[in-house]
């Protein structure tokens, strides 16, 4: 999909991404949005692409033994996806920075499989988790 990134079907997509919250999680989101840094005079990645989830307001409802710190290792990916030009630049970003912020100064990360906890205990599936996010534009 990436290689076809640049035709106006591709572009004009919405495609939506659900990853860890974890530094990682949002570097994979980074690199499907904007194409890798290794490979930045292509043209490459989906313009399109919001972010689903996870967000911090998930996290919270994680119990706290599913809500762990980060590594120092992840701290570093965390800072330089701050610094990513592309973080900085792009004003439509500004609540994904608003995402790493709150998970730099919480110093926690979680992994999507909380997720299932959370909508157990809220009475809902997955699917229809999805569903609502999109349908009440709670993507980034």
């Amino acid at each position: 999909m990436l290689q076809t990134s640049s035709s106006p079907t591709v572009r004009a997509t919405p495609f939506f991404c659900l990853v860890d919250y974890d530094p990682h999680g949002v570097d994979i989101l980074f690199n499907y949005r904007f194409g890798s840094r290794k490979r930045l005079f292509e043209e490459q990645g989906i313009p399109s692409l919001r972010w689903l989830g996870m967000h911090w307001s998930d996290v919270v409802e994680a119990k706290p033994h599913q809500q762990v710190r980060l590594i120092e290792g992840e701290r570093e990916v965390l800072k330089r996806l701050l610094e990513r030009p592309q973080a900085i630049e792009d004003g439509a970003l500004l609540a994904w920075r608003r995402e790493l912020h709150r998970m730099r100064m919480n110093d926690i990360k979680a992994e999507i499989e909380i997720i299932y906890d959370i909508l157990s205990k809220r009475g809902q599936t997955l699917d229809s988790w999805l569903v609502g996010l999109i349908q009440q534009r709670r993507f980034y």
